[in-house]
């Protein structure tokens, strides 16, 4: 047959033919921000340990191939000691053989494929003879669904405790992709941050504020800064002082970060530190800034993560 076309008009879908229809849903977990599927009470008598179901809802959900595995009480699975050095894979499966149960949470130590089982892997774990349970490597593999949905601004976003964890969204206005955290919605995608306006100054920035681009642990930033004094005239003195909050709290540097300053003929110099103000100093003593006058330097640093 060259091509085929399905659903048929009252005829009932094959579990083939469902397969295929809802691969484009995905296979993975439905985490709703409890942690579902989670090991734990390792138990080195018994050899045991339970799946735990979500803190939040008391119930694990996931769907693997089109079918949906639901638990709603705590599993206890077997993990034997061994004489040889043996994986074990937390799974849940479908076997299309069990009409009655097609997605089961299951413990094997190979992910056979025959008969068309399929895998969702939760955790693998992997004992040396002669360990403890408690002392095996475990890994949490337990992959999730992360839907997509697209809003025109930051404040049309739902409630991250509505959505699944880990849905993306896409703002429109703004050009930003976000993720659903536990309690917030978290950008991940490169962004920008408006400066502070400190008392007496007008803060520019040819960087249009701090430039953000996520990376593994937190962000690096760069942000160009040029003080404007609005305010009457003044003496930058020739130790540091703060003119004021000019980094928001959430993208400041860990350490001080020190930079070279240009203002007309003169080099200063100027630090941020860790909360978020900006420091400055001549290098030639007391030096005299007029209303209007302005300097200009750049930084860039990297910022933890800190949610």
């Amino acid at each position: 047959m060259a091509e085929t076309s399905f659903p048929i008009l009252e005829e009932p879908l094959s579990d083939v033919q469902w397969k295929s229809v809802a691969r484009g849903f995905g296979t993975g977990v439905l985490d709703e921000g409890g942690n579902p599927y989670r090991l734990t009470g390792l138990n080195n008598v018994n050899n045991t340990g339970v799946i735990a179901t979500d803190s939040k809802t008391r119930f694990n959900h996931a769907v693997v191939s089109g079918f949906y595995h639901k638990m709603d009480s705590p599993i206890t699975v077997s993990l034997p000691a061994v004489s040889h050095k043996t994986t074990y894979w937390i799974v849940l499966m479908y076997d299309p053989v069990n009409k009655a149960m097609p997605v089961r949470l299951s413990v094997v130590t190979s992910l056979d494929a025959t008969g068309g089982k399929e895998y969702l892997v939760l955790w693998k774990v992997t004992r040396q003879p002669n360990q403890l349970l408690t002392d095996s490597t475990r890994v949490k593999q337990r992959p999730i669904i992360s839907p997509t949905i697209v809003v025109d601004s930051r404040e049309s976003l739902p409630a991250p405790s509505t959505v699944l964890w880990g849905t993306r969204a896409f703002i429109q206005q703004t050009n930003v992709e976000v993720r659903a955290s536990y309690t917030s919605w978290v950008t991940i995608s490169p962004h920008r941050v408006e400066l502070s306006q400190p008392s007496g100054w007008e803060i520019r920035s040819p960087t249009a504020g701090v430039q953000v681009v996520p990376a593994e642990g937190g962000f690096f930033c760069t942000a160009g800064i040029n003080p404007i004094r609005r305010a009457f005239g003044y003496t930058m003195p020739g130790n540091f002082h703060s003119i004021g909050e000019v980094i928001p709290a959430g993208y400041r540097p860990s350490s001080e970060i020190y930079t070279l300053v240009n203002q007309g003929n003169a080099v200063h110099e100027a630090y941020l530190a860790t909360n978020g103000h900006l420091h400055i100093r001549s290098r030639t003593g007391n030096f005299a800034l007029k209303t209007g006058d302005s300097m200009g330097m750049t930084f860039s640093w990297f910022t933890p993560r800190t949610y």
